[in-house]
């Protein structure tokens, strides 16, 4: 809050996302409505979050009683990486030559991105008929060096490319009603909202979790969060009551001046491997992983670490032999959050964790 005048935090209101989400679809009358009693699940998958809010319908206000929230960081930009990697082996793209050009990555997630939705538009919104979206992908390195080809991903590829995130996605809602204490025959409705709430593998996985329970995709399910957090006040500008209990953090974060830009590494053995700004990473043995570690104790789906702000999160992904950092398990559902210096074991396999800033003199660097 230091980067605000005294006299203006008391006017800031502090939502979660899932809040302005139920703001909106309250709104516009897009829960439950048939009858008292109806328990909605609303989940809110972003592009590198998965926020799911439990409540039961009031009929006659058309009001939502919260009844409790759980959030991983798992979202959209998981699968743009994974079908990336698939794009730079279709195009025959050296790693070694993409790990040393930083614009060719972001390029080759952008197209990603474009054959996932195109992929989704034409499942959900044609229901499969009609040729499958295809693309013409050209990627021109740093050096001048040239890779073009016409790409095609139908359902059965994409299914294949992101098996790993499928089964991810279908263990972070079994540990989501385990922490909510609720059953999957519970819940009468699922809303999906958010960026990532589009895709059609999230919408069928959902409509077979929950079988019985009503599936519904929300109007501009990317924009939905913003028009329920303009929601929250009414003419006179009074806010009225948050439906899902939130606390502002009472700890001041690291401000990193604008000129600056954060820098994680990651040392394993005698390699440094930098994290880009906003980036999710997965670890593991297996070669889909955007951090493959071989190791007889690694998983083949291990752990996820996002760089969000000047923070490094540290999540396990259920692994048979843990995450450890500085030799301390991180229980299971849970965040850790990662201090410059800090050593982190998966399974039988050691990465060192260092944090700076650009203009950082490297001989300053912690050296533990």
């Amino acid at each position: 809050m230091g980067c605000l005048p005294e006299v203006v935090p008391e006017q800031v209101l502090f939502f979660p996302e899932p809040e302005g989400a139920i703001r909106s679809l309250q709104r516009y009358r897009q829960l439950s409505h048939n009858g008292a009693g109806q328990t909605v699940l609303v989940a809110d998958i972003g592009g590198s979050t998965t926020d799911l809010v439990v409540g039961e319908m009031h009929a006659a206000s058309g009001k939502m009683r919260y009844l409790g929230h759980y959030g991983e960081p798992f979202g959209g930009d998981l699968y743009d990486a994974e079908i990336a990697k698939y794009v730079a082996d279709i195009l025959n793209v050296p790693a070694s030559q993409l790990t040393e050009d930083p614009a060719a990555m972001v390029t080759l997630r952008v197209f990603a991105r474009q054959l996932k939705e195109s992929l989704s538009r034409h499942l959900l919104q044609s229901g499969g008929s009609g040729p499958v979206p295809q693309r013409t992908v050209t990627l021109v390195l740093t050096n001048g060096e040239v890779f073009r080809r016409v790409i095609k991903v139908d359902e059965n590829l994409f299914g294949e490319i992101t098996q790993g995130l499928s089964e991810q996605f279908d263990r972070l809602l079994e540990r989501a009603l385990i922490r909510l204490d609720i059953q999957q025959s519970q819940i009468d409705q699922v809303i999906l909202v958010g960026g990532g709430a589009q895709l059609f593998s999230h919408v069928r996985q959902l409509g077979d979790f929950f079988d019985h329970a009503q599936i519904v995709l929300a109007d501009n399910p990317e924009e939905i969060v913003a028009q329920g957090l303009c929601l929250a006040f009414d003419e006179e500008q009074s806010p009225s009551a948050p439906v899902v209990p939130f606390t502002a953090p009472g700890i001041e974060e690291e401000v990193v001046p604008p000129d600056e830009a954060v820098v994680w590494q990651l040392e394993i053995e005698d390699q440094r491997l930098p994290l880009e700004a906003g980036s999710v990473s997965q670890v593991g043995r297996d070669r889909a992983n955007t951090i493959q570690l071989i190791g007889e104790k690694v998983s083949r789906f291990h752990a996820r670490l996002t760089v969000a702000g000047a923070e490094l999160q540290l999540f396990d992904l259920g692994s048979t032999n843990g995450t450890f950092v500085n030799e301390e398990r991180i229980p299971e559902g849970e965040i850790k959050i990662i201090s410059s210096g800090d050593l982190i074991r998966f399974g039988d396999r050691e990465v060192r964790c260092h944090f700076q800033t650009t203009d950082a003199d490297p001989a300053k660097e912690d050296e533990a």
